[in-house]
């Protein structure tokens, strides 16, 4: 009988998409797209409680200066100190 794997990775959200205020909880994602000239990869991070997105980067690549960029436009628009969100 086949099980899904389990998944480990922390959810400190605990999939529950609300935000008390702006700026309280971001959420990221990666993307891609096939062009004519090759793949595109668009990486963005959203606002959970305005919904808007407040940094992205488009790349040829996924590297780690793609995920690099679009957050020190998050932390310059917004004037945040990056911190780690902990589950529990």
């Amino acid at each position: 009988m086949y099980r899904a794997p389990v998944d480990a990775r922390p959810d400190p959200l605990e999939r529950d998409f609300q935000a008390p205020a702006p700026n309280r909880f971001w959420v990221a994602d990666i993307t891609y797209c096939r062009t004519f000239a090759g793949w595109v990869y668009a990486a963005f991070v959203i606002d959970v409680y305005s919904r808007l997105v407040v940094g992205w980067q488009l790349s040829q690549s996924v590297r780690t200066d793609l995920v690099s960029a679009y957050t020190l436009m998050c932390r310059s628009r917004y004037d945040l100190r990056c911190r780690s969100v902990s589950a529990g």
